[in-house]
């Protein structure tokens, strides 16, 4: 037994330079007798081969063959096999989470319709290419058009759905009358804030105030020169009426400005008391 066992050696080595046996082969050349296996040629080393089948031995570089075959491009190691592709009905750019394989290959289905690779498969709703994941509504109890803030719901629509809204301006959703503050940005500091820069919250954002009486927003003023320098004559913006008490002595004793609107309705009334500063 331990002659034909040696005699079978003899002959695989002197037979030629390669000997295939399944999917191993032998080769008896210059680096002596190797055992390589039978490969697909990988070009630019991606781990994707294409070809045919062909031996590769130890002394061979590693980086270029394979045991997978089909590189869709063999030059190019960003591009490897055969993907799998996903139709994406709403041509959003995404397919449904749970859709189905349609293709797998190199390249999609050439048959008019949009289709992406698995790491798109996110669309919560592929029948409405206006929507991708969910989105955030607010609960609009009182039927006002604004949202409360603290009651929120996500759903899978570009709309939202009955009772919700998109935006989170109401501070009380109890009274349909009643929604939320306006805030004007103070942005020179001045306590006094810019008609022309506003936004609706239910309290008091950093950097914004009540009123809206700042002439020059841009620089620090007084309140008593509508927010200008005192070095700069303001500007009124709104009607106003002024007046000034003095006591039996003709001193100073309060001053007062009231705004209206242009309908003639009071809208604010300051007051500056002598005696109490």
């Amino acid at each position: 037994m331990k002659k034909v066992i040696i005699y079978i050696c003899v002959i695989l080595c002197f037979l030629g330079h390669e000997i295939f046996a399944q999917d191993r082969c032998i080769d008896d050349g210059a680096n002596g007798v190797e055992i390589g296996y039978r490969m697909y040629t990988d070009n630019d080393g991606d781990g994707w081969g294409t070809g045919n089948l062909r031996c590769f031995f130890p002394s061979d570089d590693s980086r270029y063959y394979s045991d997978r075959s089909g590189d869709c491009n063999d030059n190019n190691p960003n591009i490897k096999g055969p993907v799998e592709w996903y139709l994406d009905a709403d041509r959003d750019g995404s397919a449904a989470t749970n859709a189905a394989v349609a293709h797998r290959g190199c390249k999609p289905p050439n048959d008019n319709k949009k289709y992406v690779t698995k790491e798109y498969r996110k669309d919560c709703n592929d029948g409405d290419g206006r929507i991708v994941q969910k989105r955030l509504f607010y609960r609009d109890y009182d039927g006002d058009g604004k949202g409360d803030p603290n009651v929120t719901k996500e759903f899978c629509s570009s709309e939202p759905p009955s009772g919700y809204v998109r935006n989170r301006n109401d501070c009380d959703d109890t009274k349909p009358e009643f929604y939320t503050f306006v805030w004007y940005k103070d942005q020179d500091g001045d306590h006094l804030g810019d008609i022309n820069s506003s936004i609706e919250r239910c309290t008091k954002p950093d950097g914004y105030v009540a009123n809206y009486y700042d002439v020059c927003p841009e620089k620090y003023g007084s309140e008593s020169n509508n927010g200008c320098p005192e070095n700069k004559k303001s500007v009124e913006l709104f009607n106003t009426v002024q007046t000034t008490s003095f006591d039996v002595t003709e001193k100073v004793t309060s001053a007062a400005k009231t705004y209206y609107n242009d309908l003639g309705k009071l809208t604010q009334s300051q007051i500056y008391d002598i005696k109490e500063n």
